[in-house]
Order: structure tokens, then C-alpha cells, then sequence
């Protein structure tokens, strides 16, 4: 494989659209940070709550913002800019702490010790490596149960880790994560600004061809795809649910990597449809890239959280809103 198809498949993989949205989720994100760091660490930071459905962006989010910010060798240390964990499923503050300090670099890999002893390892890792700000991701895995107590006590916990730290932390979450908020009033006042991620439909499909026409001016090809023409741009919708991730992982950039192999000067429409029908499920017949466009509905589903018989526990449905067609755009 000669050098200028790598550097494009690089540019490909690395590929960020950093929309008016997302862009001012990344300032909030450095604001806080900055002001910590300028402070000295003195006095308890600003934190953010992020949320969003599958698919919305966060994590494509978490990884830009850890590229911008590499680990960095200063000899007799790492330097970690930004501690970044995905959480597991706990009953108890104990497997969070755990995770961040094997993440962290823990030379015990968070063994051991109670959650103040935990708590109080981490902390001190976290100054000796500078770290400048916290990452929790998947948040959700926190709040599944059943249990007001165990969400109070986790809520408690992340208040804890502020209090010591003072590094900013920035929870990333499903939608229903924000219930931490409602029912810990102390924690959801270091948590100033909570971010909704939202999804495409056709209701935003205009920013929706927005984003398509940004992705199709920074992919690494001489010309650009026609991804924000009406018509593509509608079946693209259909195709993926309005779902970013499902979008720019099962289509975009396993077309354009084919096209980059191959050498076209733009992604081959062909090769869209392919993607869509080998990465998304469809057949032949009910391909939306392949379907008259007269033909083709999009399903608005509402994703939304209930809270059964009162308690806690969420089990997640969806109500179909309504079908909209190309014509009702």
C-alpha cells in the first residue's frame, strides 16, 4: 500500500466534524478546564452532564477531545491531560473508583482498600500525573437499579471525587442518566450545564444536510460526494435512523475506505449502496439507497424512559411519532 492511500486512511479514521453543537460542548469543556487549572486547583470546578441516545456522537466525542489532549512523557512521569474511563455496571461506588484507577495507571489496578482509601489513592494519582480533567462515560451503568440508595451513594461518590480533586468532571450518559441530578440537589449544583445530544430527523433535516456536507468537505478526496444532496442526503437518513454513529461507521467510512483503496477522486454512489445493504441489515429489495425515493419512509421513533411503579428502575421503548416521506420535506 503506497504512502498517499495510508495518509488518506488516516485522515479518514481521524476524521472529526466539529459542528456548532459539538464545538460548543468542546469550549464549555476547555473553559472549565482552563479556569481550574488557572486557580490553582483551589476551589471546586464547574462540571458538565452529557447525554444522548446511542449513536449521537459522544463517543465520538470523548475521542476527539483525548486526541486533542495525548498523554505526554516528561521523563520521570506521564502526564495524563485527561482521565478517561468507561464504567461498569455497579451496586456501589466501589467498581467506579476502581475502574479510574486502573485507567489512571494504578500500579495495584484499584485493588484493595475501601471506597475513602480508593477514593483517596486516586486522588493523589491524579495530581502526581496532572491531570486536568475527568471523563465518565457510560454514566448510565451507574443508575441501573432499582435502588435509591445505591444512585444517592454513587451521587455521593462523584461529589467526593470533586470536592477532592477539584478537576472538572464530565459525565457522559443515555438520556435517562440526568435522574443522578434529580435526586442528589448538591450534586446537580456542580453540574452548571447539562448538553442533550440530539438526534437527526426530519424535523432538523436541514442541519442534518449541514453535517453531511461538512463530513463530505473534509474527506480526503479531490472532490466532494453529493452527500448533502437532497435526495442521497434523505435516504442516508433512512438508511442509518438519523443515527451519527451508525452513519459515519457502517456507511461513510466503510465507503470512502473502499473508494480510497481504489483510487476515485469521490466516494461512488454504488458504493454507499453496498455499505447500506452489508453493514446495515437491508436487502436488496428494501435497501433505502436502491428503493424509488417516493418509496422510501423514514419512522420518527421517540425514544423515551419509564420509571415503573414508581421506582427507579428504567426500561427503555419507543413510540413511533409519525412516517414521513421525501415529500413532506
Amino acid at each position: 500500500m503506497n504512502s498517499d492511500i495510508e495518509s488518506k486512511l488516516g485522515d479518514l479514521e481521524n476524521l472529526f466534524i466539529g459542528t456548532p453543537y459539538l464545538q460548543e460542548i468542546i469550549d464549555d469543556i476547555e473553559d472549565f478546564r482552563k479556569f481550574a487549572r488557572l486557580n490553582n486547583y483551589k476551589t471546586e470546578p464547574d462540571s458538565i452532564l452529557i447525554t444522548g441516545a446511542s449513536g449521537s456522537g459522544k463517543t465520538w466525542l470523548i475521542n476527539e477531545i483525548i486526541r486533542l489532549n495525548p498523554r505526554i512523557e516528561e521523563g520521570d512521569r506521564t502526564k495524563i491531560q485527561v482521565l478517561s474511563s468507561s464504567i461498569p455496571k455497579a451496586k456501589s461506588a466501589k467498581p467506579v473508583v476502581q475502574t479510574l484507577l486502573s485507567d489512571i495507571g494504578d500500579p495495584l489496578q484499584g485493588k484493595g482498600d475501601t471506597i475513602s482509601g480508593l477514593t483517596s489513592r486516586l486522588d493523589t494519582l491524579i495530581r502526581n500525573t496532572g491531570t486536568e480533567l475527568i471523563i465518565i462515560d457510560e454514566f448510565q451503568h451507574c443508575l441501573e437499579t432499582d435502588s435509591k440508595k445505591v444512585i444517592h451513594a454513587i451521587g455521593d461518590w462523584v461529589k467526593t471525587l470533586i470536592n477532592l480533586s477539584k478537576r472538572p468532571v464530565i459525565l457522559f450518559g443515555m438520556p435517562w442518566s440526568d435522574i443522578i441530578l434529580e435526586t442528589n440537589v448538591q450534586l446537580a449544583r456542580r453540574f452548571c450545564i447539562h448538553h442533550k445530544m440530539p438526534s437527526y430527523g426530519v424535523n432538523n433535516f436541514s442541519d442534518f444536510q449541514c453535517f453531511l456536507y461538512a463530513v463530505d468537505r473534509k474527506l480526503p478526496f479531490p472532490k466532494i460526494s453529493g452527500l448533502a444532496d437532497k435526495d442521497l442526503a434523505f435516504r442516508l437518513l433512512c438508511s442509518t435512523e438519523g443515527n451519527i454513529g451508525k452513519l459515519m461507521k457502517n456507511v461513510i467510512k466503510k465507503a470512502a475506505r473502499k473508494a480510497i483503496i481504489y483510487k476515485f477522486d469521490s466516494i461512488p454512489r454504488e458504493y454507499l449502496e453496498d455499505a447500506v445493504g452489508k453493514y446495515c441489515g437491508y436487502l436488496k429489495n428494501d435497501n433505502p439507497m436502491l428503493l424509488p425515493i417516493d418509496q422510501i419512509k423514514f419512522e420518527d421513533n421517540d425514544s423515551f424512559d419509564l420509571y415503573p411503579n414508581s421506582k427507579i428502575i428504567f426500561s427503555k421503548s419507543k413510540s413511533i411519532k409519525g412516517s414521513f416521506y421525501y415529500s413532506d420535506i
